[in-house]
């Protein structure tokens, strides 16, 4: 990432991968059928106006990170948005990661103070 070391955003291998599909069966890549581009835009969009803070985005690269502050403590979570063509359409990848320890990370996964764009955010911009 490129404000904090500490939550890098490269993949952590299969382990992670396999905790992740069992502990979130649901949860996979949204797959649109937009251009890159016109994605990436809209993943702005979206992101700002659920009042995240826009830190870096590149459009080259196809990745925007945020951070999301919790209203009540204050608690900051590192959002980062991947965007990728592929053969389908583009890929979007969103993935978060509390800076407060594993008690702040089940909490933003159960009741976020902004939740990750959904699939209907990002298709609808």
């Amino acid at each position: 990432m490129t404000i904090f070391e500490d939550h890098p955003v490269a993949y952590d291998g299969a382990k992670v991968g396999a905790q992740q599909r069992k502990a979130y069966p649901d949860l996979a890549p949204l797959i649109l059928k937009a251009p890159r581009d016109e994605v990436f835009a809209a993943a702005q969009g979206v992101l700002a106006s659920m009042g995240l803070e826009l830190v870096a985005a590149d459009a080259a690269q196809g990745r925007i990170e945020a951070i999301a502050t919790s209203l009540l403590f204050g608690f900051k979570d590192d959002v980062v948005v991947r965007i990728a063509s592929a053969p389908n359409g583009t890929t979007v990848d969103i993935r978060s990661m509390s800076r407060v320890g594993l008690c702040a990370r089940v909490a933003s996964i159960t009741a976020p103070a902004h939740p990750p764009p959904s699939a209907s955010d990002l298709a609808t911009e």
